[in-house]
């Protein structure tokens, strides 16, 4: 009897310990980079006139509350960033541009924060980066950062595509295969 409670109980340390290293990954944890290209998807038709151009609205966010931005300035696109996501009230400012080559990019920059640095949220905390269905040429399945390549997955809904993302610099969205 005393045999057979060793191996259960072997048997759970292992079951618990192969439960706990394969639960190691977040949702919201980029995908690792893979050998499968990555395609940058073009602004559909609707926008082709922002390539001499941008938009872009900046708001206060609190600690409290969080903030849309978005509205009609952004023309259905928006970022919801939920209350608690950061440590102090900050301006941020969400920026729609094309590049030369047509590629549709978002980013979201904080007053203060040095061009190009990761804002990072709080407690995994995610903000929600939203692109209307009519502003890109195909279908994104990734979310990807510009600067470091890291991989988010894309959901959709009847008007948009949505990412959920645990900090902020630029994106474009994306094909993988």
């Amino acid at each position: 009897m005393k045999f057979y409670s060793h191996k259960s109980l072997a048997a759970f340390v292992v079951v618990a310990l192969a439960l706990l290293i394969g639960c190691q990954n977040s949702i919201t944890e980029p995908q690792p980079a893979t050998n499968a290209s990555v395609e940058y998807i073009k602004a559909g038709p609707k926008v082709l006139g922002l390539a001499k151009g941008e938009l872009s609205i900046t708001k206060t966010v609190t600690t409290n509350n969080g903030a849309y931005l978005g509205g009609p300035d952004m023309e259905g696109n928006y970022v919801s960033i939920p209350g608690g996501a950061l440590d102090e009230n900050m301006s941020m400012t969400f920026t729609i541009e094309v590049t030369d080559d047509g590629i549709l990019l978002f980013s979201v920059e904080g007053a203060g924060v040095p061009e190009g640095e990761h804002i990072y949220f709080n407690d995994d905390k995610t903000a929600t980066m939203a692109v209307n269905k009519d502003w890109l040429a195909a279908e994104p399945n990734v979310a990807v950062n510009i600067g470091t390549d890291e991989q988010y997955d894309v959901t959709e809904i009847d008007t948009h595509y949505l990412v959920e993302l645990p900090h902020f610099t630029g994106y474009a969205w994306a094909i993988t295969d």
